[in-house]
């Protein structure tokens, strides 16, 4: 390929996707449901099927918020709880070695 063609050549960057305006109608719907129904930890039940219901739908902003409720609830292992078990072992059988 020629050095001028190569240079010309631009990879457009993903960018997310900019909600409409109705689904930033429904994420402010949501965020005032979220305010005036607290949950004991985390979200209500009904807030959490309204976000599902917002996710299925596949309003950007909802999908967003529900990538970093994952990320913000990982938590490691403590060093004295016990890790996950190994698989159970399995035997090989009928291996046919071929000879060169």
């Amino acid at each position: 390929m020629p050095e001028g063609l190569r240079q010309k050549i631009r990879i457009p960057r993903m960018q997310a996707p900019t909600p409409t305006v109705k689904e930033r109608a429904a994420w402010d719907l949501f965020t005032k449901l979220v305010q005036e129904i607290p949950g004991k930890e985390g979200l209500s039940p009904i807030a959490a099927q309204e976000l599902e219901r917002l996710v299925t739908k596949g309003n950007p902003l909802a999908v967003q918020f529900k990538e970093k409720l994952s990320q913000a609830s990982y938590r490691p292992r403590a060093p004295g709880e016990a890790g996950v078990s190994p698989p159970p072992a399995r035997r090989i059988k009928n291996i046919v070695w071929k000879e060169q």
